[in-house]
């Protein structure tokens, strides 16, 4: 019997990305943009133009004009496409932009953060068309490949020459059907290729797959082909998990950019946080280092206030108890308390309770009397994570008990995916 498989899942990636993808904007309109380095000095500026210098600050506004009958149609949704100029990867190693509104006395209000994997920032649904303008505090961050040393790591000796070249600014009308259905095709895409080439079901879902395309122009046609092998199969035995996630932003409070930057990736971060709680009632997001809501609270008291109202309601979850993700090797162990102490004292204070677990997935060591520390300060237990990279002596577990020079125990779990910024694809859920 001929064997077509892999000709046949090649072309279901290339289908996916080059023929669906695009189909979820079904109109677009160009945005006018001028640029400046302050909001009161802006120029006109041509998409395609080269910005950024090494760490300066450009500020975009984007003007244009929702056309009358985008707000009347069904299920779709207007958004601005806006791409810096962006590379895939890293996301936070790169230029970012913040979307921000004034306030009556002209100071800005973070409303969403721009960065590769999250270049639409929707619009406030509306009853009719008109004009919009949206403006873009823009970071020229410079890109260190493999983090290694370069001028351009201090503003002192970068140079002046623009790191970035603008590559869209958009209106665009997004067909919320297309795009749930591009959504079945990648995540039922990637269960595939997750599973063995021996297993029935991934026979079953190609051919799902397969039949959705051949049904692409009538999106709602195409889900239905695919929905037998997305709905729960109603067994239940040992290979079924109940998985429990949150949304999570790992933020070095001091590494490859200066303080003020880190400052701005928090309130990128945050607004962006917030904005998907808008969306998604469901949504949960946790955020560690009192250090970083302590800037927030001093520059941005509205989003400091959303933040507080939404872990009232249990959906925003202060972690880790402490002031910044601390060292845990070169520190002293007086300091160490007082990271504690000083980080509890501030999350009882702002949000009315501590934190009962210690959260610190980016540290490279462990000294063997800190349950004994966390356990004083309230928290017994514990998320880490770099133990599990290790190349030559793989820890075996991934949740157990540690028990510390006293006999002190926290329950310490390391994500199972290997990694704190896990993205809950299928293969890494599989």
């Amino acid at each position: 019997m001929h064997d077509d498989r892999e000709l046949v899942e090649r072309r279901i990636r290339r289908e996916l990305w080059e023929r669906v993808l695009p189909l979820v904007h079904v109109d677009r309109r160009p945005l006018a943009v001028t640029a400046g380095p302050g909001l009161d000095r802006l120029e006109s500026f041509e998409v395609g133009d080269a910005w950024g210098p090494p760490w300066a600050t450009t500020w975009f506004r984007l003007d244009g004009d929702v056309p009358d009958d985008w707000p009347t149609r069904r299920n779709v949704r207007v958004e601005a496409l806006i791409d810096l100029g962006f590379t895939p990867d890293p996301p936070g190693f790169q230029c970012e932009g913040l979307v921000v509104a004034l306030d009556a006395d002209g100071g800005i209000v973070p409303l969403q953060g721009i960065h590769p994997r999250r270049t639409m920032y929707p619009l406030p649904p509306a009853a009719a068309g008109g004009p919009v303008a949206i403006l873009v505090e823009a970071a020229s961050n410079p890109t260190f490949p493999k983090y290694a040393p370069s001028p351009d790591g201090s503003p002192a000796t970068a140079g002046t020459a623009p790191l970035y070249r603008f590559r869209a600014a958009e209106l665009v009308l997004v067909d919320l059907e297309t795009e749930a259905l591009v959504h079945d095709l990648h995540v039922l895409d990637d269960l595939m290729r997750s599973l063995a080439v021996t297993d029935p079901r991934r026979t079953r879902i190609r051919r799902a797959i397969v039949a959705a395309l051949d049904r692409v122009a009538d999106p709602a046609s195409a889900r239905r082909a695919l929905a037998p092998e997305l709905a729960p199969t109603g067994v239940a035995d040992e290979r079924r998990h109940r998985i429990v996630a949150t949304g999570h932003a790992h933020i070095d409070t001091a590494w490859l950019w200066p303080t003020r930057e880190t400052q701005r990736k928090c309130a990128r971060t945050f607004a962006s946080a917030i904005r998907m709680m808008d969306d998604y009632p469901e949504y949960r997001f946790s955020a560690s280092s009192a250090q970083h809501y302590a800037w927030i609270e001093e520059h941005h008291p509205d989003v400091f206030a959303a933040i507080a109202e939404r872990v009232r309601e249990g959906r925003w979850l202060p972690v880790g108890g402490m002031w910044v993700e601390s060292d845990m090797n070169l520190p002293s162990a007086e300091s160490l308390v007082r990271q504690i102490v000083f980080g509890q004292r501030y999350f009882i204070e702002k949000f009315g309770a501590p934190c009962t677990e210690v959260w610190i997935p980016d540290v490279f060591g462990y000294p063997a009397g800190l349950p004994q520390l966390f356990a004083a300060g309230g928290m017994r237990r514990f998320v880490t994570q770099k133990l599990s990279w290790n190349k030559q002596n793989r820890f075996p577990h991934h949740t157990f008990f540690w028990e510390g020079l006293d006999g002190t125990r926290v329950l310490t779990h390391f994500p199972p995916v290997d990694t704190y910024n896990a993205q809950l694809e299928p293969h890494e859920i599989v």
